[in-house]
């Protein structure tokens, strides 16, 4: 930045330079053509115009020079830092009318910085809080593809608030940034490897999820396992220089947003992370290598386990109060029955009948019109307790009736014969 600030300060003081001589060639040129005017009579016509000032052939190399660097600093390079083209994209992603220009703005910052991945959430924090939610998903991916692999926290922190945005695409973006993000970690290395493997899983079972972003969560799943969890993101070659290949399958497969099948353009940017070794006959020998980390910095995630069927636990059945209350009726109706109630004789166990005397039969005529009585309550009222209570009237009859025939049988002395019956009494 010091050698560029030197730069543009050289080119300042060169224009400068530059037009201070301009100005003077035209006032001498001036002031020549005035004594020319005076010493000559005739008077200049109108195309008389003082001649433009020739330049030497080493000013003009110095120009073209200066425009080549300032060039130089305007041109976005892929993972060149530089300030210039950082500027300039910003600049495109905060000014631009187009959607479309602004979300390729920032994604490209990503590609600028993938070779420092330290710089990017400083840069992007702002622009995944911006109004535009274009502006976001390209903050989303440019994280995505600077962090690739790295695991790091500051992308993470910025990633995670993005999964529950409003709008579906941006909750896509966050979800494929975070997967390329994660590749190649455990949960050792990143203790938040847990959480979004859970979050992938809940998105892509999820019935009420939206399919854009139940399609992001799928990739994100393919992303965090590719090759068996033995590949990983990379734009550099194992020297360090940039692989083209991986930049050009990186770029198409952000086009991913205007036809997904371009998604598949994400292989070319894999790169193996295990070893194979072969001797002379194409066969693997036995190999041992010694290692001083814990098992755990190396160890593989724990593989997915299918959901568990939980038993279905029996509800309570809904009591409504008209029901308690009825029960509690019943209740208390048994027990007033319960108490009143004796043990009632049966309707055949009944004495044969005795004469009886006029008195006797308008007693039974009076008795015949309470039970009268008594079932005409019985069919206006349709209670237990009127039933109970006709049964212990009958009772009494039956004692009754007992109690005359004994009385008939001690007043008559002349024993019975055999055809002497009593006439049958009339009613």
């Amino acid at each position: 930045q010091k050698r560029k600030r030197k730069i543009r300060k050289k080119i300042r003081r060169r224009k400068e330079m530059r037009k201070q001589t301009t100005a003077k060639k035209a006032a001498k040129n001036k002031t020549t053509a005035a004594t020319t005017a005076t010493t000559t009579a005739p008077a200049a016509t109108p195309m008389d115009v003082d001649p433009p000032a020739t330049s030497t052939s080493e000013e003009k190399k110095e120009d073209k020079k200066e425009d080549k660097k300032e060039k130089g600093d305007e041109e976005a390079v892929v993972s060149t830092q530089s300030t210039g083209a950082i500027r300039g994209l910003l600049h495109v992603a905060v000014s631009d009318v187009n959607d479309d220009v602004r979300r390729a703005a920032v994604i490209s910052i990503g590609f600028l910085l993938f070779n420092s991945p330290e710089q990017c959430p400083n840069v992007v924090s702002l622009l995944s809080e911006s109004y535009n939610s274009h502006v976001r998903y390209g903050a989303a991916l440019a994280l995505g593809i600077s962090c690739a692999g790295s695991g790091m926290k500051e992308a993470l922190n910025i990633l995670e608030p993005m999964i529950n945005d409003p709008v579906n695409y941006v909750r896509q973006g966050a979800l494929l940034a975070s997967a390329m993000v994660l590749v190649q970690q455990n949960d050792h290395m990143c203790p938040k490897l847990k959480t979004f493997k859970e979050l992938f899983t809940k998105t892509m079972s999820d019935k009420h999820e939206d399919v854009m972003v139940k399609f992001g969560a799928i990739l994100a799943q393919g992303i965090i396992n590719a090759g068996g969890r033995n590949c990983t993101i990379s734009m550099r070659t194992q020297y360090g220089h940039t692989n083209v290949p991986s930049v050009v399958g990186l770029l198409v497969f952000t086009h991913t947003w205007f036809w997904f099948p371009l998604s598949h353009f994400l292989c070319l940017a894999f790169q193996p992370t295990y070893l194979i070794g072969l001797n002379k006959d194409l066969k693997m020998p036995v190999m041992k290598f010694k290692s001083c980390a814990k098992p755990s910095m190396y160890a593989y995630p724990p593989l997915l386990e299918p959901p568990k069927e939980k038993e279905k636990e029996k509800g309570s059945t809904a009591i409504l109060s008209t029901t308690a209350k009825k029960a509690a009726k019943n209740k208390t109706t048994a027990a007033t029955t319960a108490t009143t109630t004796a043990p009632a004789a049966t309707p055949m166990d009944v004495d044969p009948p005795a004469t009886s005397t006029t008195e006797e039969k308008k007693e039974d005529k009076k008795e015949d019109k309470k039970e009268k009585g008594d079932e005409e309550a019985v069919v206006s009222t349709q209670s237990t307790g009127v039933s109970t209570a006709i049964l212990s009237t009958t009772a009494k009859k039956a004692a009754k009736n007992k109690t005359t025939a004994a009385t008939t049988a001690t007043t008559t002395a002349p024993a019975a014969t055999p055809m002497d019956v009593d006439p049958p009494a009339t009613s």
